[in-house]
């Protein structure tokens, strides 16, 4: 996935003491989630998406009822597929630059180091 800003309207999910935010992930080979829709990085890190998976985590929802909620959220064309069935929420650090990365359908954090990377600062 190419790096992207979370847009301003999307409400993030935090720890207690507001250090990490809350990423859906696909924990699994198969299908990305926040990798494979064209609402990345949004639809990973939207409070009310992370607050569903959890209220039902576990459970085997069906796909049209995913689709349904994503759709009342204004994510419309969202792939649901074998992506649903390996969901996990990861905690990622605030105030560092991150992105998912992806193989075959599982998904990771990976952050960027910035002593692997070169800049020019601005004279």
């Amino acid at each position: 996935m190419i790096g992207s800003a979370v847009k301003p309207n999307v409400e993030l999910m935090y720890n207690e003491d507001h250090s990490k935010i809350a990423v859906l992930l696909s924990c699994d080979f198969g299908s990305g989630w926040g990798s494979w829709n064209q609402h990345a990085p949004n639809i990973a890190v939207d409070k009310r998406i992370i607050e569903f998976f959890l209220a039902h985590e576990g459970e085997r929802i069906d796909p049209m009822v995913w689709d349904d909620f994503l759709n009342e959220l204004g994510y419309q064309d969202v792939y649901v597929g074998s992506n649903i069935r390996h969901l996990c929420v990861t905690w990622v650090d605030c105030c560092r630059y991150w992105r998912i990365k992806e193989y075959d359908g599982k998904e990771d954090i990976e952050y960027l180091n910035p002593d692997e990377w070169n800049w020019i600062p601005n004279y």
